[in-house]
């Protein structure tokens, strides 16, 4: 399992906590387009994945979205993934990011992530 893979975990597990808690919650939508990163990972379309999770909120619903107090968290998921889009990947950084959003993940779920050494944090 790669970079796409561990952010896809990542995005589910925020995405099983939130559906649980309120199913209209707007991070949903959210993470569920973080999630289908693998899917553009594959069509060779990163840039697109990104650009798509940019469009599930206008300009005005960011700006509330931001203001979340678990903003960081939900933005740390969607950082695992874009780290590394428009330069050499750096597993090392990688895997720091992973390691802090598992950590906050589980401080606000109660769930363990994925250890890191269970992916391929060089590769796509």
């Amino acid at each position: 399992m790669r970079i796409a893979e561990a952010t896809e975990h990542l995005a589910h597990l925020l995405y099983d906590y939130y559906d649980g808690i309120h199913s209209n919650d707007v991070a949903i939508p959210f993470l569920l387009q973080v999630a289908r990163i693998r899917v553009f990972r594959e069509q060779g379309n990163l840039d697109v994945w990104e650009t798509a999770v940019l469009n599930v909120f206008s300009d005005e619903e960011w700006d509330e979205f931001e203001q979340r107090p678990d903003f960081d968290i939900l933005e740390s998921v969607w950082e695992v993934g874009r780290l590394n889009m428009y330069g050499a990947i750096d597993a090392h950084e990688t895997k720091r990011f992973y390691q802090e959003a598992s950590k906050a993940i589980n401080n606000l779920t109660g769930q363990t992530p994925l250890a890191v050494s269970m992916f391929d944090l060089s590769e796509w």
